[in-house]
């Protein structure tokens, strides 16, 4: 008797490589001419930009820029910023890595260390950490149905979300912007920082209609002749058509914006004045797109005609339950030592640490904000600082009892404080937290039956066996012990349910 097994694929993502790179920055950077002498370094920023990534071939490529930001005042007492841009290529080798690979990268600054060597050079030693995490689509070949050589199986499905793409596409967004009529004209440009989210997201064939906007602040100081510095946020809408195969109107997708890149350079306008903003910002959007499906699986076998061997393992599925981006507003009370403040020039999120973990039924996304300050003390003096405040974030979760897998992603947007003291300021930053949500189920599963045809069972001395079962026993295990099959004794007893109700005795027919 021919004996056959069928199988069918589910589609999973499969973490393929997760590690990390450090990038050097070791640099004697020289003022221009242009640049006034150094009376005092306020910051050394660096920044790193990831502006490429590149999965193939069996190797992740990274490319990028280091962009060392220096902040100082000069002996007059005013406020300026220069800038330099370090490229790098950094790759890693990854074994049997499948052309459907996507690789994220995230970028995190490690340390800063910055001299001043003389008014005008400076030498700078810092450190890039390059997070790499790479995944790929695999199908995972579970066993539906068997049949032949008397063989039994018990089958059960489990809610599953299948990958039906994932892809990572760049675009650029360009815009000149004006200032307005009340602002002065721009001598320098002294920070600019950028944040993206997503407001509306269409699906069809291979296609994702994406909607956002991108924010972007700027701190200058202008040709006034005092070191107060001035503030814009400019906000440009964001249309973009990204390719994406596979994806459909019946797919749930996770669609996440970072700015990888952003460049903000003064213009004249039609006056001779710098009044103008020329914006360009690489921006990346990761997508991952997934369908609901149902997982057939055989958790257990036997042959009636021969014995079998059955391999097992256990397997991971997850079921996707939620995905959002949402706000939340991080608060926190900055205490400012020192001779006390008298104004606050500017404030941007230098960094922000996630944790996650589930409370009460609940998604927990929880860490620090790094707030990055240049202010003005009650002296007069320009001063930078940086304080760190704490955020939590709560969501309520579909089934509070089943483990679920989340890797959120939390990013700074508007921000805003006010000085209750002379040594205390209160700020309050609005929180992007884009994260979906799988709930985790293992299963031990079949992956493989042997039949052993050489190896034929007895067959039963009597037609019909009495047992004396008790209440909540499993008619399978009771078939596996005598040899025979679930529907025999179901048919027989006149069973409604695979589990016995009562304790009572039952009439086993044999194979």
């Amino acid at each position: 008797m021919d004996f056959n097994v069928v199988r069918q694929g589910v589609c999973v993502n499969e973490l393929i490589y997760e590690g990390s790179l450090e990038q050097a920055v070791d640099s004697d950077i020289t003022l221009p001419d242009y640049c006034p002498d150094i009376q005092r370094i306020l910051k050394c920023l660096i920044v790193p930009q990831v502006t490429g990534t590149q999965a193939s071939g069996g190797r992740i490529t990274v490319d990028g820029a280091v962009l060392i930001r220096l902040i100082y005042v000069c002996e007059q007492g005013r406020i300026h910023c220069f800038e330099q841009t370090h490229p790098f290529s950094r790759f890693v080798e990854v074994q049997n890595m499948p052309d459907e690979a996507c690789a994220q990268v995230q970028a995190k600054t490690e340390y800063v260390n910055c001299r001043a060597v003389s008014q005008r050079r400076i030498d700078v030693h810092a450190s890039v950490t390059l997070m790499i995490k790479a995944v790929a689509p695999r199908s995972e070949e579970l066993i539906d149905q068997a049949e032949g050589c008397g063989v039994q199986i018990r089958r059960s499905c489990a809610p599953v979300s299948s990958v039906q793409c994932c892809v990572q596409r760049g675009f650029t967004v360009s815009e000149v912007m004006e200032l307005g009529r009340s602002q002065p004209p721009i001598a320098q440009i002294i920070t600019s920082c950028a944040s993206v989210r997503v407001q509306d997201i269409k699906v069809i064939p291979n296609k994702i209609l994406l909607k956002g906007e991108l924010e972007v602040r700027t701190l200058y100081c202008s040709d006034e002749g005092d070191s107060r510095a001035e503030k814009i946020t400019n906000c440009i809408p964001i249309s973009q058509i990204l390719e994406a195969d596979g994806i459909g109107e019946d797919c749930r997708s996770d669609v996440r914006l970072e700015v990888a890149c952003l460049e903000v350079t003064p213009k004249s306008d039609a006056e001779g004045e710098l009044r103008l903003l020329d914006i360009t910002a690489r921006i990346c959007a990761s997508v991952c797109a997934y369908v609901d499906a149902q997982a057939p699986m055989v958790t257990d076998a036997y042959s009636t005609a021969y014995e079998l061997s059955a391999e097992r393992k256990i397997i991971r599925l997850a079921r996707l339950t939620d995905t959002f981006s949402d706000t939340a507003l991080c608060r926190g009370a900055l205490e400012i030592p020192g001779s006390g403040v008298s104004s606050v020039m500017d404030l941007w999120c230098g960094g922000i640490t996630v944790s996650v973990s589930v409370r009460d039924g609940q998604l927990v996304v929880s860490g620090t904000v790094t707030v990055c300050m240049l202010l003005i003390d009650s002296g007069g003096d320009i001063q930078y600082l940086e304080r760190q405040t704490d955020y939590e974030y709560l969501r309520r979760l579909e089934n509070g009892d089943v483990p679920v897998n989340c890797d959120p992603v939390v990013r700074a947007g508007a921000m805003d404080y006010v000085l209750s003291g002379e040594s205390k300021v209160d700020v309050r930053i609005e929180l992007t937290v884009t994260a979906s949500i799988f709930e985790m189920v293992e299963k031990k599963v079949v992956t493989q039956i042997s039949m052993m045809e050489d190896q034929p069972k007895k067959t039963a001395a009597s037609a019909l066996t009495i047992y004396y079962c008790d209440a909540g026993e499993s008619v399978w295990d009771i078939a596996v012990r005598y040899n025979t099959t679930v529907q025999a004794i179901m048919g027989e007893n006149q069973l409604a349910d695979e589990t016995v109700p009562e304790k009572c005795m039952l009439l086993i027919p044999s194979a």
